[in-house]
């Protein structure tokens, strides 16, 4: 990615006791391998219409499967809220985006970093790929932290992002990150903008840790998951 240096129901009468215990609920946690197992929605065809406007990088071909290499991150409350507000500041200014943080049903996300660009494998590689990868990749359990905001598009400026930075210590090329929003497009945020929201909450979420101790390997809509080993 490049970044941008200057988004009818029956009704049925209760009780008063009954109202106060279901507005007293908070919004239900789902079980982290949950979104291992439904993470991928119906096939639709390659239609931009039943993707939000988004193309697909690779179109749909029979024995051909997406893949890609990233960490998943399930966010405790105070960060998950942090980053909301965030999203929630962006849409006050009229940047146009489109959450990561929960889907259409209002249910938590867990956010990516990503390892690896999209790639293809056919079928045939598919076993050959999951060998390599479990007997070369090894790695310790790690806490990450996020340092900085900013603004990334995709390598053909058909989207933009809104991302969180790992703290990595020094500038790095790729810099690792998270996205919490996105739009259709090149969007140039207002650097006054982007400069406003690091101040007020880069240090924040410094504080937060994350503690990383497997990476996920998704082949089609099957997600295989590598443990640390160190």
């Amino acid at each position: 990615m490049k970044s941008n240096e200057n988004t009818r129901l029956v009704t049925y009468e209760s009780t008063d006791e009954e109202n106060e215990e279901c507005s007293s609920r908070k919004k239900s946690e789902l079980p982290y391998l949950f979104f291992d197992l439904y993470q991928v929605k119906p096939m639709m065809g390659d239609d931009p219409v039943f993707h939000e406007g988004r193309k697909r990088t690779y179109l749909s071909v029979p024995g051909n499967w997406p893949s890609h290499v990233y960490i998943s991150l399930v966010l405790v409350e105070s960060l998950r809220g942090l980053l909301k507000k965030i999203y929630e500041l962006c849409i006050l200014e009229g940047i146009v985006f489109t959450s990561l943080l929960e889907d259409d049903l209002g249910i938590f996300l867990p956010l990516h970093i990503s390892l690896s660009k999209p790639f293809m494998l056919t079928t045939d590689m598919i076993d050959s790929f999951k060998n390599t990868i479990k007997t070369n990749v090894v790695f310790r359990s790690f806490d990450i932290d996020f340092s900085k905001i900013a603004i990334f598009t995709n390598e053909d400026l058909s989207r933009t992002f809104l991302v969180v930075i790992i703290n990595s210590g020094k500038e790095s090329n790729p810099q690792f990150h998270a996205s919490i929003a996105w739009c259709l497009g090149r969007f140039i945020m207002d650097q006054t903008i982007l400069n406003r929201l690091n101040n007020e909450y880069s240090r924040l979420l410094s504080t937060h840790k994350l503690h990383v101790n497997e990476i996920k390997v998704k082949i089609g809509n099957v997600i295989h998951s590598i443990p640390a080993t160190l």
